[in-house]
């Protein structure tokens, strides 16, 4: 028995290849995990990395935008949506997340500063971290 096939089959695109790169990519975006602030006395950081002082908000006494914790988690965020944009396409969420903890010390007109100016910058989901547990 032998069979004869005949013609050209044109196929543009395959249809397993982008299932597999949004898979990969969606990975990656998974392996980067969501950005940590730490207030420590008049210090921000962001993943171990200073940012930003508190100096400007304890001057003023009220809620303040932290221009360099703004610009960096904004930084952050916009690279997580590249990332996940391919996941985003196939219905998954984006996550903006971020993680908060501060010493105990710290006044409370400080920590508001620090969840807006992450809210600003575009994380709709802040947790505070109480050892290491986040609430």
């Amino acid at each position: 028995m032998t069979l004869l096939v005949t013609g050209a089959v044109v196929c543009r695109r395959s249809p397993t290849a982008p299932k597999a790169e949004r898979q990969e990519t969606h990975a990656k975006a998974e392996q980067l995990p969501p950005p940590t602030i730490a207030v420590i006395g008049n210090r921000v950081l962001v993943d171990g990395t200073e940012v930003a002082s508190t100096e400007i908000v304890l001057e003023r006494q009220q809620l303040t935008r932290l221009d360099g914790l703004f610009d960096t988690l904004k930084a952050r965020r916009m690279q997580m949506e590249m990332l996940s944009a391919i996941a985003q396409q196939d219905g998954g969420a984006a996550r903006r997340t971020v993680f908060v903890t501060a010493a105990a010390d710290v006044p409370a007109i400080v920590v508001k500063s620090v969840f807006q100016t992450a809210a600003f910058a575009g994380f709709d989901d802040a947790r505070f971290v109480v050892d290491g547990a986040a609430l």
